[in-house]
């Protein structure tokens, strides 16, 4: 049983490393071949840092780590640790990334039209990708989160005040105004195919959750996901047993996160998740 168990780990660990290391590789391929050379921005940190790159000829990769460094520190407190040691892992890969093919390819792109789509559908899936197993790449992410715990403000409405300031000042960096424009398109494309990624174009989930350890559960999604939970009432049709299913909602964004603190909680709990078309009230819309 331990071995098997060590087993399960062992490979558990190696498929969420292969996963963070691949999506970061294709965030890093559609900021630095498609989005940079073409001063399109890809939004968050990332996209500041390759505007000030642009400006000053400093690493991109060196400002990104710049700049997420002390959103890192302020939010260890807030989040889980393992949240924060993935996301800090993809952030330096991600920034490892950029630098190696900025020294080894120049762009051969000109049309801003095909790279901010395409630039977008790279992003979303590298994203999508980190996202998958509870991580970020960090910047926006963080920023967002640490906006909606300490001010209450909405997941949507953070990601769309911090990416439109991004974009905006990424443009005055730039000395362009058109590429703002470009740059709209190419975060409308990755946040779609975000959602693809995670599993569907809903702009939430909702997770129904049976375990033997549903008070550890209720309490690790509350405290450290900063979700809220719902007890239902149930009864085993084989079991013939009363039980409880826990209701939890969460956005696509979240979802790798929570899957995995469920996972991590009680490796023997049984959950699905449901799509959601609307959700309306606290944290939400």
């Amino acid at each position: 049983m331990g071995d098997s168990l060590k087993s399960e780990r062992i490979k558990k660990f190696l498929k969420e490393g292969l996963i963070l290391i691949l999506g970061s590789a294709i965030y890093a391929i559609a900021v630095q071949v498609l989005l940079s050379p073409l001063k399109i921005s890809p939004g968050g940190i990332t996209g500041i840092a390759a505007a000030l790159n642009y400006v000053t000829g400093f690493p991109t990769g060196v400002y990104i780590l710049a700049l997420n460094i002390p959103l890192i520190i302020i939010s260890i407190m807030k989040f889980g640790k393992m949240f924060i040691a993935k996301t800090t892992i993809a952030i330096i890969l991600s920034s490892l990334f950029i630098e190696i093919i900025n020294n080894f390819y120049k762009s051969v792109f000109t049309d801003k039209m095909l790279c901010a789509v395409f630039g977008g559908v790279l992003l979303g899936l590298g994203l999508g990708l980190v996202m998958l197993i509870g991580a970020s790449t960090g910047g926006i992410d963080i920023a967002v989160k640490l906006l909606n715990a300490k001010f209450g403000i909405s997941i949507g409405r953070a990601f769309l005040i911090i990416d439109g300031t991004t974009i905006f000042l990424s443009s005055l960096l730039y000395g362009d105004i058109e590429s703002m424009l470009y740059s709209i398109i190419t975060i409308f494309v990755s946040s779609k195919t975000v959602d693809l990624v995670l599993g569907g174009n809903a702009d939430s989930k909702a997770l129904f959750i049976i375990s033997k350890n549903e008070e550890s559960i209720k309490s690790a999604l509350i405290q450290v996901a900063d979700r809220g939970v719902t007890i239902l009432p149930a009864f085993g049709g084989y079991t013939g047993r009363k039980s409880n299913i826990l209701l939890c909602v969460a956005r696509n964004h979240e979802l790798g996160a929570v899957r995995s603190l469920i996972i991590k909680t009680d490796p023997t709990a049984f959950f699905f998740v449901v799509s959601t078309g609307d959700v309306v009230g606290k944290g939400f819309k």
